[in-house]
């Protein structure tokens, strides 16, 4: 299955993008920075080197993966903790407007699914099954599992 993860070089993308590839799925990262490129592509990802808040740009890098199924995993979450309250802003504006451009490209190229990122993690396909069902959320120290509770999810059609 073709994947497009934006958000792939952040602390819960490149667990996922290295498990996805591991599964045996083709995995297209996207990232703004240069060592954000060079680790999804040292784990076998595409990288498709775009912002968020390039509408335009992300529609192309989205077109060229071919993606069957797309994962918003986009935050501007600081390291620490103690800084949260000033990278609030920030980060609100990337999930609400790059994740707004991120869904829109998708239901314009109508890939397979698209799974958001609302409270830290992502729905995404099943091991396996070829879909992308809701219910499945990824945790870095465990896998794949199923979720206790259906997560929000696009599928056209």
């Amino acid at each position: 299955m073709n994947v497009f993860v934006a958000g792939a070089s952040g602390a819960i993308g490149r667990p996922l993008v290295a498990e996805l590839i591991r599964r045996g799925h083709a995995v297209t990262g996207m990232t703004r920075s240069d060592a954000g490129a060079k680790a999804l592509a040292d784990l076998g990802a595409a990288v498709a080197r775009v912002g968020a808040f390039d509408a335009p740009g992300l529609e192309r890098a989205l077109r060229g993966s071919k993606a069957e199924v797309v994962i918003d995993e986009l935050t501007a979450l600081p390291r620490s903790p103690a800084d949260m309250a000033a990278a609030a802003e920030g980060d609100r504006r990337l999930r609400l407007e790059g994740g707004g451009h991120l869904l829109a490209a998708a239901r314009r190229l109508g890939p397979g699914g698209t799974s958001s990122n609302p409270a830290g993690s992502s729905s995404g396909p099943a091991p396996g099954s070829g879909t992308s069902p809701r219910g499945w959320r990824w945790r870095p120290a465990r896998g794949w599992r199923r979720a206790p509770a259906p997560t929000p999810s696009w599928r056209p059609g």
